[in-house]
């Protein structure tokens, strides 16, 4: 990918980096990589030279309260769901009724 900005963080204590095609989507993964704590934004870098770090960035802020709201409202799909006895000594579980036939059966 030959990206227009640098997203900067730091993940399992070292420094990495990522190329994105513009600052919005950077900063969209940005707040993805910290809510899902996969890493931690240090900034972003413009081919300009411009650097910005995380805690100035308006457009990473931005897209932290997106998500945030998002996951806020967000309310899961529910499914059907039915009892098996899953194997290996898990006793009775519920799955979601659209998932394979063949999950909790006997041999």
């Amino acid at each position: 990918m030959n990206g227009e900005v640098a997203l900067w963080y730091k993940r399992y204590g070292a420094m990495e980096y990522s190329l994105w095609e513009g600052e919005e989507e950077a900063a969209g993964i940005a707040a993805a990589m910290a809510a899902d704590g996969e890493g931690v934004p240090k900034g972003i870098q413009f081919p300009d030279g411009r650097l910005i770090p995380a805690e100035e960035w308006p457009a990473y802020e931005a897209a932290r309260e997106r998500r945030e709201r998002y996951e806020d409202e967000w309310v899961p799909e529910q499914h059907p769901k039915r009892k098996v006895t899953a194997p290996f000594g898990g006793g009775q579980i519920e799955i979601d009724a659209r998932d394979p036939e063949w999950l909790g059966m006997k041999p």
